[in-house]
């Protein structure tokens, strides 16, 4: 089985806005960290907080190979009044 590693929240893992240019983001990092032959699905978006989390579940994966996480990233502030 591949494995398939999901990330969720928010800029923690979205933080490309926030890089000069030239350097990596999260996603180029774990895919150089990651093991061959595993599958990376960035559905943390900028600006999120918990409350979206679910709606990053039920996206569509985007990437080719798996139909199912296998591991999952979290990150995000708690919502507040």
């Amino acid at each position: 089985m591949t494995e398939h590693l999901v990330l969720l929240g928010d800029s923690i893992f979205d933080n490309g806005a926030y890089l000069e240019p030239g350097q990596s983001d999260v996603t180029a990092h774990l895919k150089r960290k990651c093991p061959s032959g595993w599958a990376l699905d960035m559905r943390a978006v900028d600006g999120s907080v918990t409350d979206d989390i679910v709606g990053q579940l039920s996206s569509p994966i985007t990437s080719a190979a798996p139909t199912r996480a296998t591991q999952a990233g979290v990150s995000s502030p708690c919502q507040t009044p």
